[in-house]
C-alpha cells in the first residue's frame, strides 16, 4: 500500500514580506525557508543571479525557495538547472509584475524535466520568432511569451503544480 506524501506545511507569512521586499529590485536576491518553515537565510546577488554556495543550497532540500526576477520572465534554464540539483519543495520567482510557482510533485522532480523544458523552450522560440522579427513583439516580450508558454507546457505535460500570479 503506497503512503500519502506528508503534508505541505502552510507558506510562512515572511514569504510574503520577502516578495514585497525584492520584486521590484534591479538585482536578484534570494531568501530561503527549510522544510519546516523556518527562515534559514538571505543572499543579494547581480542582476542575473543570486546563487546560494553548496553549504547554503543543503537548506534549501526540501523548503521554499524564493528570489526575484529583474525581469519579471517566468524560470529559465538556470533555474530549472538549480531545481534539480538543490531539490526544494516549493520554487518561486518575484517580479515587478508576477509571481511564478512550482510545486515538487510527491514523486520528485522529473528526470526529464530540463529535457522537455529545453525541447518546448525551441517550440515555443520558433512560435514567436514571426511576431518579433515582424516588431509586432520587443524582446522583453518575446522573452516574456518564450518562457511563460514553455512553463506552462511542460508543467501540464509532466503533471507539475504551476501558477502565474499577476499583481
Amino acid at each position: 500500500m503506497a503512503s500519502n506524501p506528508p503534508e505541505r506545511p502552510p507558506v510562512p507569512a515572511s514569504v510574503e514580506e520577502a516578495e514585497r521586499t525584492i520584486r521590484n529590485q534591479k538585482f536578484e536576491t534570494v531568501h530561503v525557508w527549510g522544510a519546516d518553515g523556518v527562515y534559514r537565510f538571505g543572499k543579494n546577488g547581480d542582476e542575473n543571479s543570486a546563487d546560494p554556495s553548496d553549504e547554503e543550497k543543503a537548506f534549501v532540500k526540501d523548503g521554499l525557495f524564493l528570489h526575484n526576477h529583474p525581469s519579471d520572465y517566468s524560470f529559465g534554464r538556470r533555474d530549472i538547472m538549480f531545481v534539480l540539483s538543490a531539490n526544494p519543495a516549493e520554487f518561486r520567482a518575484i517580479g515587478p509584475k508576477t509571481r511564478y510557482v512550482i510545486i515538487r510533485p510527491a514523486s520528485g522532480w522529473p528526470n526529464n524535466f530540463m529535457a522537455e523544458w529545453l525541447k518546448w523552450l525551441k517550440t515555443f522560440s520558433d512560435r514567436h520568432d514571426k511576431s518579433f522579427i515582424s516588431r509586432k513583439i520587443n524582446e522583453k516580450e518575446y522573452n516574456r511569451r518564450v518562457y511563460a508558454d514553455t512553463m506552462k507546457r511542460v508543467t501540464s505535460t509532466l503533471n507539475i503544480e504551476y501558477r502565474e500570479e499577476g499583481f
